[in-house]
């Protein structure tokens, strides 16, 4: 999942050359947690995220809050 960004990072020129090799490594090492925990998670089902949560996309109702986008 991040792999593909890390690629294109190092690819493109983004990294300074004398961080290159910190960076892969650290790309390296947290890319393989990441995947062990995804294993160990087994299934993960998906869950919808608002995304822009802050207190002036929170409409509140007898119900409790709701989440709008007054911006879009």
């Amino acid at each position: 999942m991040g792999l593909e960004t890390a690629d294109y990072l190092l690819d493109q020129g983004w990294i300074p050359p004398h961080l290159e090799a910190a960076y892969e490594s650290l790309v390296e090492g947290r890319a393989g947690l990441v995947e062990r925990r995804f294993a160990e998670a087994d299934a993960v089902s998906d869950a919808r995220l608002h995304g822009d949560c802050h207190p002036g996309n929170v409409l509140w109702t007898d119900a409790g809050p709701h989440f709008v986008d007054l911006d879009d």
